[in-house]
Order: C-alpha cells, then structure tokens, then sequence
C-alpha cells in the first residue's frame, strides 16, 4: 500500500510540473462551468439549441474521462521512453496493483465531475441515483483511455495521434441523435454508444437499465482486456 501511495504521489508532483498536463488537469473543471453557466445563457439566446442540449451535456462529460485519461495515459508513455518500466517490472507489485493506482485517481476525479455536470449543471434534471449511476459510467473512459494509449502506443507522438483517433471514435455514436438511420448504430461498438443511450433512455426505467447494465458490462470486459493486454504486452515484455 505505500509503494502505490507513493507512486500516486509521483505521478501527481510529475503532472503538475508539466503546463499541458496541468490545463488537462483543469479541463474538466471548466467544462462543468461552460455547461452551468455559458449554457444555459446560449439557450436563452439561442433557443434552437434545446434541441441539442442533450448532446453538449455529453460532451461535457466526455470531457472529463478522456482528459485524465489522456494524462495518466502520457504518464505512463514517458515511463516507457525513460525505461521506468525496466524498474517498475522488479517491483513486488503486480501489473493489477500498479495499474490500480493509476486509473482508479482520474476514474474518481472525472465521476465527481459528471455527477455535478449532471446534477448542478441545470440542463438536464434527473434523480440523484440516476446522475451517481450515469456520471460514474461516464467516468470510465479514464481507465479505457489510460490503458488503450498504455497497451497500443509506444511513445508520445504515437500516443498523440491515437487520441485523436479515440476522441473521434468516442463522440462518433453521438450520430444517432442526428440521422433517422440504422447505420449510425453501428458504432454500438464504441462504449460511449452506451453511455448516450443512457441519457437518451433516463426517463424510460426499463431502457436505461437495459442501456447502463449493458454498458457496465462492455466498459468491465473492455478494462479487463485491456488490462491484460498491458500485463502481456508492457509489464512483462
């Protein structure tokens, strides 16, 4: 437990000292007060926007996992750069633990802020159980973020264009809500497709535990996988 306390230290001091890991680290902050504050004076201005305010609300809470996933994400590229891995594989702690410290900080940090993106942000009104279960599936694009770039990418230029690639790939299921069509629905590959059924489905009981259970599932076995592809592919190369 004191080695994992400690390298959640390091990797904090490491992010801070860094000027774009520090606005990643703020970014979601301020996209919750974008969706509190500069929303709802859009829609005020710009009344047709209602009928898109459920798709800002999830980018919001997009936002908040792929940043910090993004982060720990390139903390853990520059730790292969710099062979901190020939190190870490002669630790006494499994890839598990080890990437438990890493994902669960930014899994917490970005679930608080879809919670409040959700229950504070004054768009959309939904039950307190409904915004913890919706904003904590949000949340785990952190993890997926993390250990994808962790598993795929081998360096930091790598690392910068799969995120471009991911962060295509995660708002891309957003197309349902703009085409009346089947194959927008293709992209129920992508977790996020979960994730905005889940919204679209709140006040429906019976679709949005279908939509968040089947989520929940996907973004369990999608960690797992992934989690062992990093254990083959990296902790133990």
């Amino acid at each position: 437990m004191h080695k994992v306390i400690r390298i959640l230290k390091n990797d904090l001091q490491n992010a801070w000292r860094d000027p774009v890991f520090r606005v990643l680290m703020l970014f979601p902050f301020l996209a919750f007060f974008l969706i509190r504050f500069l929303l709802p004076w859009l829609l005020t201005r710009f009344p047709s926007l209602a009928a898109y305010q459920d798709i800002i609300v999830m980018w919001a809470c997009l936002q908040a996992g792929t940043m910090f996933g993004f982060l720990y994400g390139f903390l853990l590229l520059e730790e292969k750069e710099t062979a901190v891995f020939d190190y870490l594989r002669i630790m006494p702690l499994k890839a598990g633990t080890l990437m438990g410290s890493r994902l669960w900080p930014g899994l917490l940090v970005s679930w608080i802020v879809n919670f409040c993106i959700l229950a504070y942000g004054g768009v959309l009104f939904f039950p307190l159980w409904q915004n913890l279960l919706i904003g904590l599936q949000y949340s785990f694009i952190a993890p997926v973020l993390t250990l994808a770039l962790a598993a795929f990418a081998q360096n930091r230029m790598q690392g910068l264009a799969h995120v471009k690639v991911y962060n295509l790939l995660f708002i891309l299921p957003a197309l349902i809500y703009f085409f009346e069509a089947w194959w927008p629905h293709l992209g129920a590959f992508i977790p996020s497709y979960f994730s905005f059924q889940s919204i679209a489905f709140a006040h429906q009981a019976a679709d949005f535990w279908k939509w968040w259970s089947l989520g929940s599932l996907y973004y369990t076995g999608l960690l797992y996988a992934l989690l062992f592809l990093f254990s083959r592919r990296v902790m133990q190369a």
